[in-house]
């Protein structure tokens, strides 16, 4: 996947959902929207309007996010997955994954 989001906007790839409960199937709708997920590409910052810098972004790829229930398009990327993508802002929480 070759792609970069532009000025403050991240790339995220959801958490998955269980699609089971106790051996009950859940269908798609009546799932509940996940809120987590994993920053798979981030953009440059926004620029700081009258010069030729952007405000630096406090996430990186890798980092592990809570984000708005409803946040984000969703968009697929070469039958890729369904990733989401968001302006940072729209993200409440992160960590980042320790180093191995």
């Amino acid at each position: 996947m070759n792609v970069t989001p532009i000025d403050d906007r991240i790339l995220v790839r959801p958490d998955t959902l269980a699609e089971s409960q106790n051996g009950i199937i859940i269908p798609l709708v009546a799932r509940e929207t996940e809120t987590m997920g994993t920053v798979v590409a981030v953009g440059a910052g926004l620029p700081i309007p009258g010069t030729d810098e952007r405000v630096p972004m406090t996430l990186a790829v890798g980092d592990k996010v809570v984000y708005r229930k409803f946040g984000g398009s969703e968009i697929n990327i070469d039958g890729d997955d369904t990733l989401l993508i968001m302006r940072e802002r729209d993200v409440f929480a992160f960590y980042k994954q320790p180093e191995e």
